[in-house]
């Protein structure tokens, strides 16, 4: 209860380990028990996590054994998606890493949302942490410089030290001298290492101002830096000044040099802690330019240290060669060693720490620890600013922030979405608002930017200003109207029972300040609409038969346009009547001016036939066309007419023409003809669907199934193999299975081919690898013909027959036969044996030749005669390939390829012989598309199916699996879960111990699926 717990191996990796959890949980701790490792006592644990969105974290755990208990930040999970968690295990410079451990953080819903009056508290909590990490970085710096500092007393000591070692080598004799020379330069390349690292705190020290200007978290990482800087440096030149005492005799000058090369080590650990500091400082803020410049100021002084340091070690090795007569000094030089070494130790101290040995608490009180702190305290800092940031996104989604009062002038440039302004002073809208510009706003204001790209004032439908007709400019505030303000000094203020006009519509100005005209209707009068005027103290009737408008006449043609004066529009319509020529009141063409006299067609027409030409239409042209022939075009085949045809018909006519001609030449390659005798032979020899150059196996049994030839089949017991005839490679591995068969040549195991030519044939060749046999026999005209063993050289028989008679000799028309040699007769010396069976004179007796060349005639040598054995008959040249690989055409397959192809074949049936093929009954979902196999011990499953009703954050029970799948524990994979076409999300399958199949999705959705693979 109230944990999660895990086995977990760490010396192989199997089945990965899957945890579940919620986003910014941590009160549920995570609980490691290793199985497969016994964990030494005195190790330490710590854990790492790297976050989906690439942001990781580490802390320390509690380890017990072989448990590692794990207290869960809210940050070590913040982020929703797939984390990977790995613990680390130390004992020393021994370290041990588990495999990844897969955290799959679900989405917090219930901290999605914030009240708005929240988010001040939210900032300043926020940045109390980021104040509080900075003034802690700032007080551990200043930790690192207090170690930095006794670092370098510890150096002075060293010096010192060197100082004494020196002047006890003055009093050596003879080559003492040279030993002191020795050590007086040594000891000014150390002071020269010593100005370098002035120099290079001089320039740290610059680098530090710079940096000043950065963040909090920045300045303590490059005050951190700088110190492990000056604590490298001064680690160095303590060594030097150790390897310069330790020059000063023979005998413990080597006690001296290996304090010196620790405390080398030393340097070097703290150099390597500048350099993690300086990795922290990069992952920092970047905007600490001058500080970088500043730094690398720094660095090339230390080059010139350590250049210097290089120098002092080298006058230290003259040192030791002329130190090695001085053995009256080894009492006072080891007295010097063991200052060094002791330096060398309060060095190492003050660097690196050595448990708590030289000082109490040198362990947390060094130059290392206070860099590692000052790298950690930059990473949480920079984890709170990161954590502020998510605050103020989350909290700001679709709130306004209150940003301050501000002028209109002083709004932002580049504004950020939902930050909000209140504006001191009266201002007018320009073209960044989304009303447009020209509105007029009074101070107080509040305007804020849109995330449509917009500033928008929050105020509804507004009157910005209050003007009577008769004013000319807008009042603000508590407006007082009076009749004076409106235009209306001279109305009457009486009843409206008493006023002249008793039904007035709206009235409108004319334009020139006195008269008013309205509309009126009033009892009593017709219903048609009348026009009144205002004589400045009533409203008159006036029928509108009665209106004369004056009006002058426009300058230029305009058109008319909405709501303009009576006069004005007259005065266009005027224009117009003025403009137009008589022809528009007559419609007659001869009033037009300016007639043309000839109408061209800007096309020009040009014909060609019996008549050439060309016509434009500005004058009359004749073309005289001649009429078309009507005459008759009649077809004739060897003088007979076969039809005919019009010239001028308007139909098609078709003519059929037999040719009675049968008499043909030959087909050559470029004209058809007559098949020739040859031609025929050639075809007949050629069987039908030939090809060229075969480019895949022969057809099985004129199937196109290739089978047979790729995968052997294996005999079952009591088969007869009279019944194999279709061709391929069958093979039987177990003699007892073969003692069961029929018509079989052998009782050992064996492989069989099968083929074909006019008939069947049948070749068994046995498995055993001393002297296997080999047999054949063929099928004809449905009948099968003895087996027949086939021999090798390697087991021939002895041929016993010694009884054979004369050759027979070869003629014209007949072959000879082998046999013994004739004997010569009497006289016949210098003779030879003809193939004619005959001994015969040789033709030239000159028998002198050379050995035959590829370019002169002579005798075949025994090594040319050796190889032309080695040729069968009518052999080709054949190209042996030696690899499975090749795709050379025309090549043929080394037999040792073709046995390890076979043996591919093999092995490659019996794997697939081990797949099997299961099914398991559906719960929820009915029609589920599926495959499950297993092989060995792997399991693998694919899963599809279309559902209704797929609600989210439920556990469907889709199906359960077979025994032989189930799987030795509980496992989880991911799976996929769709609300439409094309729209995929993500989901997750629990496969338990049981066989039960689990399915949660976190939406709605219509198809579901997965695909798992997992060991059984």
């Amino acid at each position: 209860m109230n944990k999660i717990e895990k086995d977990i191996n760490v010396t192989r990796y199997d089945i990965p380990v899957r945890i579940h959890y919620v986003q910014s949980t941590n009160l549920i701790p995570l609980i490691f028990h290793v199985k497969d490792y016994e964990i030494p006592s005195g190790s330490t644990a710590r854990v790492y996590v790297k976050r989906p969105d690439g942001t990781a974290e580490y802390d320390n755990a509690v380890l017990n054994g072989n448990t590692v208990t794990v207290a869960v930040k809210k940050t070590m999970f913040s982020v929703a998606g797939d984390s990977r968690l790995q613990i680390r295990i130390a004992k020393g410079e021994d370290v041990l890493v588990s495999f990844e451990i897969f955290v799959d953080v679900r989405k917090n819903h219930a901290d999605g949302g914030m009240k708005s009056e929240n988010i001040t508290d939210i900032f300043d909590e926020t940045l109390k942490d980021l104040d509080k990490a900075a003034k802690e970085a700032g007080i551990k710096a200043g930790e690192a410089e207090a170690s930095a500092r006794a670092a370098k007393a510890s150096e002075t000591n060293a010096a010192n030290s060197a100082t004494t070692a020196a002047n006890s080598a003055t009093s050596a004799a003879g080559s003492a001298a040279t030993a002191t020379t020795k050590a007086n330069e040594a000891e000014a390349s150390a002071r020269a290492a010593k100005t370098s690292e002035t120099n290079a705190a001089s320039s740290a020290t610059n680098a530090q101002a710079s940096a000043e200007t950065a963040t909090a978290k920045a300045t303590a990482a490059a005050n951190s830096a700088s110190a492990a800087k000056i604590s490298e440096t001064n680690a160095a030149n303590s060594a030097t000044a150790a390897a310069n005492s330790a020059t000063s005799a023979a005998g413990s000058a080597a006690i001296a040099t290996t304090k010196a090369n620790e405390a080398e080590a030393f340097a070097r650990e703290a150099k390597t802690s500048e350099t993690k500091v300086k990795n922290s400082e990069t992952a920092a803020k970047t905007s600490e330019i001058n500080a970088a410049g500043s730094a690398t100021e720094a660095a090339n002084s230390a080059t010139s240290a350590d250049g210097s340091a290089a120098t002092a070690t080298m006058k230290a090795s003259e040192a030791v060669e002329s130190a090695e007569n001085a053995q009256e000094s080894e009492t006072n030089a080891a007295a010097s060693a063991e200052l060094a070494e002791n330096h060398a130790l309060t060095s190492k101290s003050y660097a690196v720490g050595t448990g708590n040995v030289v000082r109490p608490s040198d362990e947390t009180d060094n130059s290392r620890f206070y860099s590692e702190l000052a790298q950690r305290l930059t990473e949480e800092a920079r984890k709170l600013l990161d954590q502020a940031q998510k605050i103020v996104s989350a909290a700001t989604a679709g709130s306004l922030i209150p940003a301050g009062t501000i002028t209109f002038a002083e709004l932002p440039e580049e504004p950020k979405v939902g930050y909000m302004y209140n504006i001191s002073d009266d201002f007018m809208t320009d073209t960044r608002f989304a009303e447009g510009p020209g509105v007029f706003y009074r101070a107080g204001a509040n305007v804020y930017w849109s995330k449509e790209g917009q500033w928008d004032v929050m105020v509804g439908v507004q009157v910005t200003g209050v003007k009577g007709e008769a004013e000319s400019e807008y009042r603000f505030g508590n407006v007082n109207i009076t009749k004076a303000n409106m235009g209306l000094a001279n109305a009457e203020d009486t009843a409206d029972a008493d006023k002249r006009v008793a039904n007035a519509a709206t009235l409108k100005d004319s334009g020139d300040g006195k008269d008013i005209t309205a509309a009126y209707s009033k009892a009593g009068l017709d219903a048609s609409n009348w026009l009144a005027a205002w004589n400045g103290y009533e409203l008159r009737a006036i029928s509108p038969g009665n209106i004369a408008p004056a009006f002058t006449q426009a300058a230029a043609r305009e058109n008319l346009t909405t709501k303009e004066k009576i006069g004005i529009a007259l005065g266009k319509i005027s224009k117009w009547f003025a403009d137009l020529k008589t022809v528009a009141f007559t419609g007659s063409y001869t009033d037009l001016s300016n007639q043309p006299q000839s109408l061209k067609n800007p096309s020009a027409l040009t014909f060609t036939g019996a008549v050439t030409g060309s016509y434009d239409g500005s004058v009359a042209k004749s073309v005289a066309i001649p009429s078309a022939g009507n005459g008759t075009v009649t077809i004739k085949q060897a003088g007979a007419s076969k039809g005919s045809f019009t010239m001028n018909q308007s139909g098609n006519t078709t003519i059929e023409l037999t040719d009675s001609n049968t008499t043909y030449g030959a087909a050559t390659t470029s004209a058809a003809g007559l098949m020739s005798a040859a031609d025929k032979a050639k075809l007949n020899g050629i069987a039908a669907g030939a090809q060229v150059n075969p480019t895949s196996l022969p057809a099985n049994g004129g199937t196109s199934s290739y089978t047979n030839y790729v995968n052997a089949n294996n005999i079952p017991a009591n088969a007869n193999l009279n019944s194999y005839t279709t061709p391929g490679f069958y093979y039987c591995p177990a003699n007892a299975t073969v003692a069961t068969f029929t018509n079989c040549p052998t009782k050992n195991a064996f492989f069989m081919i099968v083929g074909r030519h006019a008939g069947t044939y049948q070749e068994v060749i046995e498995y055993t690898t001393t002297s296997p046999k080999r047999y054949m026999r063929n099928y004809y005209n449905n009948a099968w013909g003895s087996w027949y063993r086939v021999y090798t050289t390697a087991d021939a028989p002895p041929d016993t027959n010694t009884t054979y008679g004369n050759m027979k000799g070869a003629t014209t028309s007949a072959a000879g036969a082998s046999g013994l040699a004739p004997a010569p007769a009497a006289g016949a010396a210098n003779r030879y044996l003809r193939s004619d069976g005959t001994w015969q004179v040789p033709p030239d007796n000159n028998t002198t030749y050379s050995d035959a060349t590829t370019t002169a005639h002579g005798l075949m040598t025994a090594a040319d005669k050796t190889k032309l054995n080695g040729i069968a008959t009518g052999a080709n040249k054949t190209t042996i390939t030696n690899t499975l690989l090749a795709t050379t055409a025309g090549t043929a397959l080394d037999a040792v390829q073709g046995k390890a192809l076979d043996g591919k074949i093999t092995a490659l049936n019996g794997n697939l012989s081990n797949i099997e093929t299961l099914t398991f009954s559906a719960v929820i979902w009915t029609n589920p598309t599926y495959h499950i196999t297993k092989w060995n011990r792997v399991v693998t499953i694919s899963y599809r199916c279309i559902v209704s009703g797929g609600a989210p954050h439920m556990a469907f029970h889709i199906a359960t699996l077979p025994e032989k799948a189930r799987p030795a524990k509980e496992i989880f994979c991911a799976a996929y879960c769709a609300d439409g076409p094309g729209n995929r999300h993500g989901a997750s399958v629990q496969i338990k111990a049981n066989g039960q199949i689990h399915f949660v999705s976190g939406i709605s959705f219509v198809e579901g699926g997965f695909l798992a693979t997992y060991i059984v």
